[in-house]
């Protein structure tokens, strides 16, 4: 084939045959197409879109490049396409991992302004998130869950692709979201997927219409497999929790598993829900939605969740006494709202970016915080704390500047709507 030819169809608009596209995965995997090349045809791709067909080849092409697992239970796992303060999963995996049903969260690391669920569990000291596969299969017989990284073997062809597209702009192309979210998805040998597909100024999807395109692939790629996949899309206008940076979302997460209600346990509880409902089908059981839902409160309400999370953690080598000085920081600094009205806006995007230029100055990283004292809809005072800035490092005052473009406060009470639809 000529990789010339391939690259001139798709700049004019034209589909690629999956021969076409398994040719381009399989050549940049293995190094025989140069970054140049490679970068071209991607960049043709994110401006001209891809079939049906070819979004499928590609998928198939990453999963294919390299191990797929495979379980004699029936494994579960979740996926968010990114967000601001979206620490659902380490909610999610001791809740399900409590009801007995095997989940298998193989996680990221942060890109760009959003969080990572690995960099987050890794705030406990000396966990392991890179696991064999023998070590996987003891997790889930013992605890039923576990949170890991991405292994080198599996979908090679994603990672080193997404390496490129992250340097060239081309991430956001829903045809090249969906392939590479996919392709990781099916190789972990999951039979049942929730994906959280976020939209706003937080997310990579910025409108509830690309989320639901998005959504709607990857149910497509999954059900071609044979699995079980449900999408859901979710507002990612503002933090989904009350702390933006690592340790402050951890602190969150104890938060809710101690009983605390917020819009990130009330998400990660829907999750637990949904994928519970889709499991017990799997199992021939009929079970109502109101049991499942009592059956979480209780889970969460007895301790048994937070305990499952410590034991999840102390399998991978993570010390749980870090806990006790999760949110102690030398200086802090807060910020005050400048009128009385209703927070109609909290911008994730903004209030990531502040976080990340403030970790980006400190020498102790790990300590840069944020914590919000408001919601969306909350009323507030004028002088009333909106937020606080936290950190082991001297915190410039010139960056309270900063929030005001990130914080809205307006006459009319504005109504936050988490789920925005269900794609199945």
């Amino acid at each position: 084939m000529n990789l010339y030819d391939i690259i001139e169809k798709k700049r004019h608009g034209q589909s690629n045959t999956a021969a076409e596209v398994e040719y381009v995965i399989k050549g940049f995997t293995a190094g025989d197409i140069p970054d140049y090349m490679m970068s071209a045809y991607l960049m043709a791709v994110c401006i001209n879109g891809a079939d049906k067909d070819e979004t499928f080849a590609m998928c198939k092409a990453m999963m294919e490049s390299g191990d797929t697992l495979h379980f004699d239970s029936v494994v579960v796992d979740k996926h968010s396409t990114g967000g601001v303060s979206d620490s659902t999963s380490m909610i999610l995996v001791p809740i399900l991992a409590s009801m007995g049903i095997d989940i298998l969260k193989m996680s990221g690391r942060s890109l760009g302004f959003t969080g990572g669920t690995i960099d987050k569990i890794e705030v406990f000291s000396g966990y392991q998130a890179d696991m064999s596969e023998k070590k996987l299969l003891e997790a889930l017989h013992k605890n039923h869950g576990v949170i890991v990284s991405q292994s080198q073997d599996l979908c090679p062809a994603d990672k080193k692709i997404y390496a490129l597209r992250d340097k060239t702009a081309t991430v956001d192309s829903i045809p090249l979201i969906a392939s590479s979210i996919m392709s990781k998805k099916l190789a972990t040998g999951a039979k049942i997927i929730l994906l959280d597909v976020k939209y706003g100024s937080g997310a990579f999807m910025k409108s509830a219409e690309n989320a639901v395109k998005l959504a709607r692939t990857m149910v497509d790629i999954g059900r071609s497999y044979d699995r079980q996949v449900m999408a859901v899309v979710t507002d990612m206008d503002s933090p989904l929790g009350s702390s933006i940076g690592a340790k402050f979302e951890v602190a969150d997460v104890l938060d809710v598993l101690d009983g605390k209600s917020s819009d990130l346990g009330n998400l990660a509880k829907f999750f637990a829900c949904e994928i519970a409902g889709m499991y017990y089908k799997d199992q021939g059981k009929e079970i109502k939605r109101a049991d499942i839902e009592a059956t979480i409160d209780t889970i969460i309400s007895s301790g048994a969740a937070k305990e499952k999370f410590f034991d999840i953690v102390k399998f991978g080598g993570g010390d749980i006494s870090v806990v006790e000085n999760l949110t102690k920081t030398k200086y802090s600094l807060e910020y005050k709202a400048k009128s009385a009205g209703y927070i109609s806006r909290l911008d994730a995007y903004s209030l990531s970016k502040i976080v990340r230029e403030m970790t980006d100055s400190a020498q102790d990283k790990a300590s840069v915080g944020l914590r919000l004292n408001v919601n969306i809809g909350d009323k507030v005072n004028m002088g009333d704390t909106i937020c606080t800035l936290h950190s082991n490092d001297k915190i410039s005052s010139a960056i309270i500047n900063a929030l005001d473009s990130a914080v809205v406060i307006s006459k009319k009470k504005t109504v936050k709507q988490l789920v925005y639809k269900v794609v199945r």
